[in-house]
């Protein structure tokens, strides 16, 4: 008797907040982009949608596609009806500029492609979306979802492939660069085969802390058809720096004669590693400027004297190097050789 008097009251209950409660549309939420680079290189979701300048997903479409989840505070609920507005951030100012308003749509759809003009490489997006119930009630905007375009329609810029001619093992590569005047903010993009490990001025940026997979990039594919390339936000790092260093150790991987026996367009030899990055900030007078692999980028052996994809690495531990590709760090020596460029060409 006890349970179903319980079990009326919660009914009761139940069917008068349905009744007197005001039903409307919430944000949309889970703003997405499609893309194809994610994961430990950007934030969390979590971080992403609280802090605006942080980008998670990078495309290098040029009007890709845009989606979303909503939600509602009644049952039943539908959507009719969206808007979807993309926007642009100039370079040193915090104001944002429209790139392009879908206006009111009337679909169903939670998910869009971007239809405005061609997206610019190596830029920040933001996008937020309206939509609209069943009964015309319209949601509150949502918090910005953002977006990183990274190379695209054959742009590049001044980065060649360039590779350590006579270093054995795992070679560590190592630029500076100075800009004379303090960063705003930064990006990298880079793609080391076989796999590699990235420092920006001694910070490990593709560390296994938060996915296993992170030290494990680039991904694999058939390299004379197409070779990947991750995009890096480094903001915290450069922000007020005048200087940068730029590290890598390259690793084998699958580009080797054993695993990967055919030969490809990035060198000569099957065994040898190749490297292209590109790193690209912005200054106090508005203007984008970057920097690229090139001949003039030195090259070291590294503590790892040999390493495969399947029997592992041999480490010399007498060879390592403390603080290689930090600021403070001076090359000296004349081990420090300088790169080779592996194609006479930008990719």
């Amino acid at each position: 008797m006890l349970i179903a008097t319980f079990s009326f009251l919660l009914l009761a209950a139940c069917m008068l907040a349905d009744v007197g409660c005001t039903k409307v549309p919430l944000q949309a939420k889970k703003l997405r982009c499609e893309h194809n680079l994610v994961g430990s290189m950007f934030p969390s979701e979590s971080e992403w949608t609280r802090v605006l300048s942080a980008c998670r997903f990078a495309t290098d479409s040029p009007h890709p596609l845009l989606s979303w989840s909503v939600e509602h505070s009644g049952r039943g609920a539908r959507q009719t009806a969206y808007r979807v507005v993309v926007y642009t951030a100039e370079v040193g100012k915090t104001a944002l500029r429209m790139w392009w308003d879908s206006g009111q749509v009337k679909s169903d759809n939670s998910f869009v492609r971007y239809s405005g003009a061609a997206l610019r490489s190596l830029r920040r997006h933001y996008f937020t979306v309206q939509w609209w119930d069943q009964d015309g009630k319209a949601a509150p905007i949502s918090d910005p979802g953002c977006f990183f375009t990274s190379l695209m329609n054959g742009e590049s810029p001044n980065a060649f492939w360039i590779t350590a001619k006579g270093v054995t093992g795992a070679p560590l590569f190592r630029k500076e660069f100075d800009t004379n005047e303090e960063m705003i903010f930064g990006s990298i993009g880079i793609s080391g085969l076989g796999f590699y490990r990235l420092f920006v001025n001694g910070i490990e940026l593709n560390t296994t802390t938060s996915s296993m997979t992170a030290a494990l990039h680039p991904a694999w594919t058939q390299y004379d058809r197409r070779t990947p390339m991750d995009v890096y936000e480094v903001d915290s790092i450069v922000k007020g720096q005048r200087k940068v260093v730029i590290g890598v150790m390259l690793g084998l991987g699958w580009r080797n004669k054993k695993d990967y026996p055919n030969k490809d367009h990035l060198g000569q030899d099957e065994d040898e590693r190749v490297l292209r990055a590109f790193v690209q900030v912005a200054l106090p007078n508005f203007n984008l400027t970057s920097f690229g692999t090139d001949d003039s980028w030195l090259v070291h052996p590294s503590p790892i004297v040999s390493d495969t994809i399947f029997d592992g690495e041999t480490y010399n531990a007498s060879m390592e190097i403390p603080d290689w590709s930090s600021l403070e760090y001076k090359p000296t020596g004349t081990r420090h050789t300088k790169a080779t460029c592996s194609i006479l060409v930008r990719m």
